[in-house]
């Protein structure tokens, strides 16, 4: 049976430019001008949604305000994204890599966590991150690589793309977000030679409102073919996520926006609706009674100490 990412490669062949004959590891950066888009948050469930489907995923923060980091239930590391970035000898490059890297909390989800200190400064080529992904372990052992970015479209945001296979543009559906994406739209394939293929606009805090529903039928009329047909509603429970470090298809299965984003991975990745909440329900049935033998041994433990 072939792996979700042969699938996928298969799917998009003619967009890969690889000619190596291993699987090339899929690459996809999250990446907007404007910020409070969701940016993070649809980087963080896609990238644990991956996981949970048993996919070796690899989320990179590249944002001085670690937000990822945070969602991801982890602290800024000894070692960053920054640190790679800095590295001159290509030779420490591979152990460096491994010393940066963490372990989520879901299971095949690792972070390359942010540095409050990274800044456009530290980047000395566009194509830094495309030499860190392709010269290194990453490159063979994952699956997929998702990178979030701080809005906008330098330096950092420029070597993110540059090492993408895909770029994903959530979006709210107000009047400033729309204008800003023209630009943005214009600049990654015009400047950055981003194939129009590729850009996949994710619109996102949907409310049902007369106003919304026109900036989403203006959105499809200026990019007709790159609009995702799933809108991701708004739902309170992405910020008890934050707050509780809760998993939304773990802990919050339940909630209004998780079949929103089961049908938006339908769309962006090569699952059924089927497979993928079965896949998914049984990934959640393991985590619950987990959590259940933790409670019960910790209150034996109460009771004993007691």
């Amino acid at each position: 049976m072939l792996s979700l990412r042969a699938i996928y490669y298969l799917h998009y062949r003619p967009l890969f430019l690889h000619s190596a004959p291993e699987l090339p590891l899929i690459t996809i950066a999250v990446v907007n001008n404007k910020g409070g888009v969701g940016k993070t948050t649809v980087t963080c469930n896609l990238a644990q949604a991956l996981a949970i489907v048993r996919q070796k995923v690899l989320a990179i923060d590249n944002d001085y305000q670690h937000n990822l980091t945070n969602m991801l239930g982890l602290g800024v590391g000894e070692r960053t994204v920054r640190d790679l970035y800095l590295c001159t000898d290509p030779a420490q490059l591979d152990s460096l890599a491994q010393a940066a890297i963490l372990q989520s909390n879901v299971e095949n989800l690792h972070c390359i966590p942010g540095a409050s200190a990274l800044s456009n400064d530290d980047i000395s080529d566009p194509s830094v991150l495309t030499h860190i992904l392709s010269d290194t372990f990453i490159s063979s052992f994952y699956d997929f690589v998702l990178i979030d970015n701080h809005p906008g479209l330098e330096k950092l945001q420029q070597t993110s793309v540059a090492a993408a296979d895909f770029v994903f543009i959530p979006t709210i559906l107000q009047q400033l977000a729309i204008n800003g994406l023209a630009e943005m739209f214009q600049r990654l394939t015009e400047t950055f030679m981003v194939s129009p293929d590729k850009i996949r606009i994710i619109p996102n805090v949907f409310r049902d409102l007369k106003r919304q529903r026109a900036f989403l039928d203006a959105l499809n009329h200026m990019f007709p073919h790159n609009v995702a047909q799933t809108v991701l509603p708004h739902d309170w429970v992405i910020d008890e996520l934050v707050t509780e470090e809760k998993i939304l298809f773990l802990d919050r299965f339940a909630s209004k926006i998780t079949p929103y984003f089961i049908k938006l991975m339908v769309e962006l990745f090569p699952f059924t609706q089927e497979s993928l909440w079965s896949d998914i329900k049984e990934r959640r049935e393991s985590h619950l009674a987990h959590n259940a033998r933790e409670r019960l041994l910790k209150l034996r433990e109460r009771q004993v100490s007691t």
